[in-house]
């Protein structure tokens, strides 16, 4: 891997996270959002362990009480100086560090994300590489979580090459890359120094390697049974207005032996206009492709089968059955078959509500059984 960015041809890339890439998104900015969307569609594999989610919570706890605290001496001031001030709801820091938590686990699940426990190292080893000093151990002996959360990466580096995100690389790196130390774990565990890379810029690396095109078309797929009661009554309402393309009526008009006027033999037919009598179902929604707008906006190619009764006119083309004279006789045909609609939608907000439906064009499928209907 080295410093060569992956390409998205390539198998999807590994991304394990420090525990400091979560603090910094308590709430949740556009890199890390379009990261777990990226996790979502297959795009990489994200990891984020069990130490890693765990610091981060204690931080947001730690955060909670800082500005509780803060909260309460802003409060006591303005009551000196007689300001009125609202009644203030409590803040428990351990209750939304706990909801935090929780969310997001909520978060990496929905992603696909994994959440290794913690490594399988001794502490024999462990208190080794404290005694010693060396990374991620600081030279006061600090960094025991840093240790395990590195134990970590070595255990999926065994199996897999391994992106490691971190903002503080000083617990990790000289000059931007992986301490001597440390690359000698990683050819330890796996035979290669680059087998690990140290990230730091989320924002750089999502950009370039998650597709938004891709995220989108799994965005609209996830909402689209919650919009078919909208499409359902339009698909309908287009269908009874649509004009049907005559080659693709022509390979469902029927048998013309069939059709055929008595005293006649039918030979061919030539199809004219059509016109659907009866919309009998509107089968589930598919999404063929979709693009993100510059307004954030998502626009959707969508897809619909329905089945449906045609009332066809056509002119049979064939002979007299008694003298054998070319004849001609038309008259409409009864024609159970498919159609496709294709269908423009526009999505907003982060939800993917639907906005708008634009008809582009109905295509005849299949057919079936046709009977004639009048001369």
């Amino acid at each position: 891997m080295g410093s060569t960015e992956p390409q998205r041809g390539d198998a999807a890339p590994t991304i394990l996270l420090d525990a400091n890439i979560l603090i910094a998104n308590f709430r949740p900015g556009r890199a890390f959002k379009l990261l777990l969307d990226g996790s979502r569609t297959g795009q990489l594999q994200l990891i984020v362990p069990e130490i890693a989610l765990r610091e981060a919570a204690n931080k947001f706890e730690e955060k909670c009480l800082a500005e509780r605290r803060a909260l309460d001496k802003a409060l006591a001031g303005l009551a000196r100086i007689g300001a009125r001030v609202a009644e203030q709801e409590a803040v428990d820091p351990s209750a939304e560090a706990l909801r935090y938590e929780q969310e997001m686990r909520k978060a990496l699940k929905a992603a696909k994300a994994r959440i290794p426990g913690l490594p399988a190292i001794a502490h024999a080893e462990l208190l080794e590489w404290a005694l010693e000093r060396r990374k991620p151990f600081k030279e006061n002996g600090a960094g025991y979580r840093d240790a395990l959360l590195w134990a970590n990466v070595l255990e999926e580096s065994a199996t897999k090459e391994v992106l490691f995100f971190t903002r503080d690389t000083s617990d990790f790196a000289t000059e931007g890359r992986l301490t001597d130390d440390l690359a000698q774990d990683v050819v330890r565990m796996c035979g290669s120094r680059t087998a690990v890379e140290l990230k730091t810029d989320l924002a750089a690396f999502v950009d370039e390697f998650v597709d938004v095109d891709t995220v989108a078309v799994e965005g609209v797929r996830r909402v689209l049974s919650y919009i078919q009661r909208d499409l359902d009554p339009f698909v309908r309402r287009v269908l009874f207005d649509a004009d049907l393309d005559r080659e693709g009526l022509s390979r469902i008009a029927g048998n013309p032996a069939d059709l055929a006027p008595d005293g006649m033999v039918g030979e061919r037919v030539a199809v004219g206009d059509a016109q659907v009598l009866e919309v009998y179902d509107v089968f589930a929604a598919d999404v063929e492709k979709a693009e993100v707008i510059s307004t954030g906006d998502v626009l959707a190619d969508l897809y619909v089968e329905a089945e449906v009764d045609l009332d066809v006119e056509m002119d049979i083309i064939g002979h007299d059955a008694r003298t054998g004279r070319p004849r001609t006789a038309s008259c409409f045909a009864a024609v159970e078959a498919t159609l496709g609609v294709d269908l423009d939608a526009t999505f907003i907000d982060d939800d993917l509500a639907l906005s708008d439906l634009t008809f582009y064009g109905v295509s005849v499928l299949r057919g079936g059984r046709s009977t004639r209907r009048r001369p």
